[in-house]
């Protein structure tokens, strides 16, 4: 066996390392962000202000 070989059995292989698919969150965090409530917030913000503007416009062209 040669070093290369050693270094990634000690690490638990190739494949477990390129693992993408899986992101697991670091220690003492929880799955969703701060970033996440901030952007979910800003969205619906976007959406429920055009909401009226589309009301009226539908209105308009009617």
């Amino acid at each position: 066996m040669t070093d290369i070989d050693a270094s990634q059995a000690e690490r638990g292989g190739v494949m477990e390392s390129q693992n993408i698919g899986e992101v697991e969150p670091a220690e003492g965090m929880s799955g969703i962000a701060a970033e996440d409530i901030i952007w979910a917030f800003v969205v619906s913000a976007i959406v429920l202000g055009l909401t009226p503007a589309v009301f009226i416009y539908a209105l308009l062209v009617a």
